[in-house]
C-alpha cells in the first residue's frame, strides 16, 4: 500500500489537495464538528511544496502564458505590500496558497482538472443531500429544531472547534427563517456555511461543472441545484440564476461584441445601483410585501449594513488607491481585491472577469446542448455579481479555486472528458 502511495503522481496528489482546501478554508465549517479544522488547514499549508513542485514541472504545459503572469503579478503584488505591512501577516500566508492554487489549477493537465472538478461535485452532492434531508425533518416536526444550532457556524468561528448541539448538526446546519412557499414554510438550512449567503461558493460552482461532465454528474448538479435554490434559499444565488436566463437571451444574439458590451453596462449599472442605498432598501421591502416573500422583505435590514459598508469602502479606496488600507466589506469583490491592491489589480481583476465571459460566450456558442449554454450563461451571471456585489466567501480559496477551475473547464470545453454535445 505504502508502495502504491510512493508511485502516485505529485499532481494527483495536491488534486486531492486542492478538493480538501475548497471545503476546508473559507466559510464552510464541517470540520470545526470534530475539531479539524486547524489541523486540516496546517496540513494544507505544508502540502503547498508539493504544489510548488508540481507547478515546477507543469511549466512546459502552460499555454495561456498572459493569464499564468498576470496571476503571478496579481498576488506578487499584494505580497508586496503586505511585506511592509505587519497587520497582514496573515494575508502573506493566505496569499501564498492562493497563489500555489491558482498557478497549479492553470497549469496541470486536464485529467487532473476533471479529478478535482468530479472531486468537488460529489463532495457537495453528498452535503446537499443531507441538507435537504435536514430540512425535511425540521419542517415536518419543527419542535426538534434548537435555535442554538443556527449559532454553530458564524463569522466568529474560524478554526475553533464547535460542539453539535443535536445529531442533526452533523448533516447539516439550519438557518434563520423559512421559505414560505404559500401552501406551508420550508425551514432554510446552511449545510455547514456561516450563512445562506456563503453558502453559494461551495455550492454553485459545483452545479457550473457538473454541467460541463456526464449525465451522473448533470443530476448530481440538479440537487444541488434544488438544495441551493429552496432549501438555503439566498436571496444572492436567485439573482444569479435570473440573470443567467438573461445572459441566456443574450448569448443567443450570437454577437461576442453586444455579449461584452451588455456585460459591462450591467457591471456599471450595479455599481451606480449599490450607491443609492436608500432606493435598494426600499425596493427590497416593497416588492417583499408585494409578493408576500419574506426571504426579499427580511434583506432590508442586512442590506443597510451592507450597503453602508459599501460607500465607506469606496471613500477609502479613494484616500488608498493603490491598496494597502485595512478596511472590511462583504460587499463586491472588487472592493475587497481594492483593498489589497488599489485600481491597478482592480483593473486586472475587471480584465480576467471580461476573458471569462468572453470564454463563456465562446463556449455557449461552440455547442447546442441547452444545459452546458445554461452553465455558460450561468458563468456570466456569477462573474457580474461577485463582482459588484458580493464577496463573502469568493475572496478566499475556496473562490480562488472556483473561478481558476472555471477558466480551465471553458478553455479546455473541447476536451473528450467533459461530455460537452453538440
Amino acid at each position: 500500500m505504502t508502495h502504491q502511495i510512493n508511485k502516485l503522481p505529485i499532481n494527483t496528489v495536491f488534486s486531492f489537495v486542492v478538493i480538501l482546501a475548497f471545503f476546508s478554508f473559507g466559510t464552510f465549517r464541517f470540520f470545526n464538528l470534530f475539531n479539524l479544522s486547524m489541523i486540516l488547514k496546517q496540513a494544507i499549508l505544508i502540502s503547498l511544496l508539493i504544489g510548488f513542485s508540481s507547478i515546477l514541472q507543469n511549466l512546459y504545459r502552460v499555454k495561456n502564458v498572459s493569464v499564468f503572469l498576470m496571476t503571478l503579478a496579481f498576488f506578487f503584488y499584494t505580497s508586496i505590500l503586505g511585506f511592509f505591512n505587519l497587520s497582514y501577516g496573515k494575508f502573506l500566508v493566505l496569499n501564498s496558497l492562493f497563489l500555489i492554487l491558482s498557478l497549479f489549477i492553470i497549469s496541470v493537465d486536464f485529467k487532473r482538472i476533471v479529478i478535482i472538478s468530479k472531486g468537488i461535485v460529489n463532495i457537495a452532492y453528498a452535503f446537499a443531500l443531507m441538507g435537504i434531508i435536514v430540512s425535511v425533518i425540521y419542517t415536518i416536526k419543527p419542535s426538534l429544531l434548537n435555535l442554538s444550532s443556527i449559532q454553530l457556524a458564524s463569522s466568529e468561528t474560524g478554526s475553533n472547534g464547535v460542539n453539535a448541539i443535536t445529531f442533526l448538526d452533523y448533516l447539516s446546519l439550519p438557518s434563520w427563517g423559512n421559505l414560505n412557499l404559500y401552501f406551508f414554510e420550508l425551514q432554510r438550512v446552511k449545510s455547514f456555511s456561516n450563512e445562506p449567503s456563503s453558502a453559494i461558493v461551495h455550492f454553485l460552482p459545483p452545479i457550473i461543472l457538473s454541467l460541463f461532465l456526464n449525465d451522473k454528474f448533470k443530476f448530481r448538479g440538479g440537487v444541488i441545484l434544488i438544495f441551493l435554490l429552496f432549501f438555503v434559499s439566498s436571496l444572492i444565488c436567485i439573482i444569479i440564476f435570473i440573470l443567467a436566463f438573461l445572459f441566456y437571451f443574450i448569448f443567443r444574439l450570437n454577437s461576442k461584441g453586444t455579449a461584452l458590451l451588455s456585460f459591462i453596462v450591467m457591471l456599471s449599472g450595479l455599481l451606480l445601483f449599490m450607491l443609492n442605498m436608500e432606493s435598494v432598501i426600499e425596493n427590497l421591502s416593497f416588492y417583499g410585501k408585494l409578493l408576500n416573500f419574506d426571504l426579499m422583505e427580511n434583506k432590508a435590514t442586512s442590506a443597510t449594513e451592507r450597503l453602508s459598508s459599501y460607500r465607506e469602502s469606496m471613500d477609502i479606496l479613494l484616500q488608498n488607491p493603490f491598496g494597502g488600507s485595512n478596511y472590511s466589506t462583504m460587499t463586491g469583490l472588487w472592493l475587497i481585491v481594492g483593498k489589497f491592491g488599489g485600481f491597478p489589480l482592480i483593473f486586472m481583476y475587471l480584465l480576467f472577469s471580461i476573458y471569462l465571459v468572453s470564454l463563456s460566450f465562446d463556449c455557449f456558442s461552440t455547442t447546442n446542448n441547452y444545459k452546458t449554454r445554461f452553465s455558460c450563461s450561468l458563468i456570466a451571471s456569477l462573474t457580474l455579481i461577485v463582482f459588484t456585489v458580493t464577496s463573502y466567501g469568493w475572496y478566499e480559496a475556496p473562490g480562488v479555486i472556483s473561478f481558476f477551475l472555471i477558466y480551465r473547464v471553458l478553455k479546455s470545453q473541447k476536451n473528450k472528458e467533459f461530455i460537452v454535445n453538440s
